[in-house]
This record gives structure tokens, sequence and C-alpha cells, in this order.
């Protein structure tokens, strides 16, 4: 009889998950979608927070079961599989996501020290999570630290960072970010909280990576304007997360942004935009869009994305001084999550997401990182005894109480 087993990964804006079979080393199935507790909060404190008082609100453990319950029904149905023949379940998540999905106490995240209830590894039946498959068994691996989970991990082992001979530099970029630097064989960890900006639906023009999403805009020097694609090739609906950077290094190039990412007012182009008393800057008239509306980056938007990516530019600053590794030593560079597919390496490095990168050699760039990781966790039992491995190799910097945190973070809230 066939064995089959699910992966799945709990982000803060998406839920993805796979169906494998187990024996034949295959997916042959797949889903993803939002996950339903953002309607209670784009961010993990703000979930957290709700969670603490259930007296207001729907019970977010519940929530979240019941919806991944259902997607995963649903995708045993579409691909003729029965519940009794799953027999793994593997999920991987930040810390949040993680406690609320375990039902597990998060109040002591949202105050110092912030800890974790729970960072060990767990093992269950699946039915005791919700999970309607009577003979499959649950394991998630452990938890790092208060706010980088699991999925941190998977993205080690699924991209195999911790076996690189060179020095290496991973980015799970989300609404909550990890970021990873391998140095001698060695594993600094943090995290970002980095906001729902680079998932694009933040922006006021923003949607997810989908068919009409602008994904690059490029400045060209001759005509002093820019080029635009968009995901599909179809007419323009909207901005991308990756089209987001994209814009802001053109943007800046063609001196429509200051250096401290203000819209230069007294410009003389004709793509300054004003609607009501709020400034921005104009990408697409409306006569050229699916949808007949303008496509723009206002003011609030800038700001949104300068922060956004000051955490992660600030982080990735202070894992480098941390370990020791300066940027020109990095040989691999990793990036999932939001930024996936697609993410133009010269844009980030242009607008100071990203380090400059003299001696990269290797660029992977996927969606879904952790995923393949928690992939692995189902297909071998051996990968849990190198996700331990991994797990003690790995050293946690805290970033709140950082000494040259604030400094560094006003440093790259700027444009270069």
């Amino acid at each position: 009889m066939p064995v089959y087993g699910i992966a799945i990964d709990i982000g803060t804006t998406t839920v993805s998950l796979s169906l494998l079979d187990i024996e034949r080393k295959l997916k042959v199935g797949s889903s993803s979608f939002d996950n339903p507790q953002a309607k209670y909060g784009e961010d993990v404190i703000t979930r957290i927070q709700h969670q603490s008082n259930r007296r207001e609100m729907t019970d977010l453990s519940l929530m979240i079961r019941n919806v991944i319950s259902l997607k995963v029904s649903e995708m045993l149905s579409q691909n003729n599989v029965e519940e009794r023949k799953v027999s793994d379940v593997v999920i991987v998540g930040n810390t949040p996501m993680h406690h609320l999905f375990f039902d597990l106490p998060t109040g002591s995240l949202l105050e110092e020290p912030f800890r974790a209830d729970n960072l060990e590894s767990i093992e269950t039946a699946a039915e005791d999570v919700g999970l309607d498959l009577p003979q499959a068994s649950c394991y998630a691996p452990p938890l790092i630290k208060s706010f980088v989970g699991s999925d941190a991990l998977a993205v080690i082992l699924g991209f195999g960072i911790a076996f690189d001979v060179y020095p290496s530099l991973a980015l799970d970029i989300g609404t909550n970010s990890e970021i990873i630097v391998q140095y001698h064989s060695k594993l600094w960890v943090a995290s970002a909280a980095s906001g729902p900006a680079f998932e694009g639906m933040a922006l006021a023009c923003g949607v997810r990576a989908l068919d009409g999403a602008i994904d690059r805009i490029e400045f060209d020097v001759d005509s002093k304007n820019f080029n635009m694609r968009t995901i599909g090739k179809t007419m323009p609906l909207g901005i991308c997360g990756v089209g987001s950077i994209s814009a802001l290094h053109s943007l800046r190039r063609m001196g429509l942004i200051t250096k401290e990412g203000s819209i230069e007012r007294s410009s003389q182009s004709d793509r300054l935009y004003q609607r009501d008393s709020v400034y921005g800057i104009l990408l697409v008239d409306a006569n050229d869009t699916a949808d007949g509306f303008h496509i723009y980056l206002n003011q609030m938007d800038i700001r949104m994305l300068q922060q956004s990516k000051a955490a992660i530019r600030t982080v990735t600053e202070l894992l480098l001084l941390e370990s020791g590794c300066n940027s020109s030593e990095i040989q691999n560079l990793y990036i999932t999550g939001a930024f996936g597919n697609g993410l133009d390496i010269h844009s980030a490095t242009g607008i100071d997401l990203l380090p400059q990168l003299p001696n990269l050699v290797n660029t992977n760039q996927k969606l879904g990182g952790a995923l393949q990781g928690a992939e692995l966790l189902v297909w071998s039992k051996d990968a849990r005894s190198r996700v331990d491995e991994i797990y003690q190799s790995i050293e946690y910097v805290d970033m709140m109480n950082h000494p040259n945190y604030g400094e560094l973070h006003s440093k790259f809230s700027f444009f270069p």
C-alpha cells in the first residue's frame, strides 16, 4: 500500500502544503492559501495579543487547525489519496505560528525576556492537533529561539547551508524574516521584524506575485525613463514585493526619491502624482492598467519599504559582525520567502537591502525553502538526526538588545 506524507509550512502570511509519496520520493500534490489569522493582525505580535484576550476574538489555534485540516482533506481528495494512507506530517513555522498551531501559551513572547513556552521538537498523533489522519504521526522540529522557529532550521536543511564549504548568507524574507550566516561550519541566526511591505499587499497599489504584478522596473539611462515587466507578461494590475525593490532602485536613480526617502517634489517629472494630500510617483497610467486604475508608490509606501529594508539590512550586518565574516567573503547567497523568485540582486544591493557581495559565486533563489526542508523531514527519518546536529551548531543573536542595532537601523533607513 502506498504511504504518503504531508509537509506544512505555516507562514505569517501564507500557509503551504505538499503531498508526498514517501516510497517513490515524489511530490504528488501541493496547495497554498492565505493564513486566516491575518485578519486579526498582519504581524505576529498583534496576533499574540489577540490570542491573549480570547473574550474578544476567535481562538486562533482552532482557526488555523481547522483551515489546515480542510485544505489537507481537499488536497488528498484531489489526488485520490485516502486519509488512512498518510503516515507522516511535518510542520514548520516561526515560533508564534508554531505555538498558535500547537495551542501553546504565547504570553511570554510579549514581554521581556521574550521566551518561548517550548523550544523542543514535538511528536504527537496527527489527530491530536485536529488533522483527520488516523494513521499519521505529526512531527515539528525544535525551535531556535523566541522569534526564530523551526522554519529557519528547515531552510538550512532544505538548502544544505550547514554543509557549504565557503561562507554563505541566507534570507527567508516575509512579514517576519530570518537571516542566516554560515562561516567556518558554524551558523549564526536572527530574525528581522520586516513587516508586510515586501509581501506586496500592504502597499497602496500592492498585489501578491501573480499574473499582472509588476516585478521589474528598469531605469533607462538614455531616455531617463524606465521599462516595466509583469509576471505572465500581462497588463499591469499592481506591484508586488520584488517589483517594489526594483522600483525604489530605479526611482532613486531617476532622482525622484531623495537619499532620506522623501519624494523629490521639486522635480519636473510628469510622474509626480498627488491624490488628496498624499504625494506619490506614478508607475503606470490608468489607461494602461488591467483594471483602469493608476499604479503608483506613495510617500507612505516608501517609508514602509524603508523600514522593512532597514530591518533586514541591519540584522544582516550584525550577523556578519558577530560571526566575524566580511561580506566580501560570502560566496553563496540563498533567498526564499516573499522574494524567493525574481529578486533582482543588483536592485537589492543598490538600495542597501543587501550588502555588496563582490565574490558571490552561487545564488539560489526559490519559493518555499522552508517547505523544501519540511519535505526532506517527511522523506527521511535520518534528516531528523541531521536537524538535531544542525541545531547544535547554531548561535542565536538577540537583536532586540544588541548595542549597535539602533545606530545601524538609522543608517540603513537611508538610501545610498
